[in-house]
């Protein structure tokens, strides 16, 4: 595992809330380029019915280059380790109509 400042920050707030927010990360200008690119995906998740789109890295070049960034790596590198890599992207719509029920 990964010794930094993000690593010591992340990981117990993870344990304690299930989530982390974090300074480090890519900028305004990224972030508005990968919505810019999921955006015409839209009209698949009203078609699919189902609140959401699997393969959606598959879908969008430029959101398979974001989960690559390095200081999205950083960050998972220091909960999950240097190897981990993202398998699958499902983009969520949660709309009021979507079935979002938790099932145990």
């Amino acid at each position: 595992m990964i010794t930094s400042p993000a690593n010591q920050r992340v990981n117990p707030l993870l344990i304690e809330l299930g989530f982390a927010i974090v300074d480090e990360g890519v900028g305004a200008e990224e972030t508005d380029a990968v919505i810019r690119d999921i955006k015409p995906l839209e009209p698949c998740l009203l078609a699919a019915g189902r609140g959401g789109i699997r393969n959606v890295l598959h879908l969008s070049p430029r959101l398979r280059r974001l989960v690559n960034h390095p200081s999205v790596r950083h960050i998972v590198a220091a909960v999950l380790g240097p190897n981990a890599f993202a398998v699958r992207g499902v983009l969520f719509d949660k709309h009021s109509g979507a079935n979002w029920k938790v099932r145990r």
